[in-house]
């Protein structure tokens, strides 16, 4: 839902719902993981704004489809 329209429609409470989750998320685990399609550029600019960072990892899934890693630790700052 983050880089649909509908998630561009209601970017700002998203982007609040979303860093209140990740940070109770961190809880429980200290780093998080997420997986992006490689040509879903949008995706990559709402996982950086929610502090994830791009790895360089890229994994071929589905049906050959390239994905790339991202992953946020505890020790990032609260989202904006």
């Amino acid at each position: 839902m983050v880089a649909t329209n509908h998630g561009q429609r209601n970017a700002f409470r998203a982007q609040r719902l979303f860093a209140e989750v990740i940070d109770t998320l961190h809880l429980s685990y200290p780093v998080l993981e997420a997986w992006a399609y490689e040509g879903n550029t949008l995706h990559h600019h709402w996982m950086e704004r929610l502090g994830f960072v791009r790895t360089g990892d890229r994994r071929l899934m589905g049906m050959g489809a390239p994905f790339l890693l991202f992953t946020r630790t505890k020790e990032t700052p609260p989202c904006a």
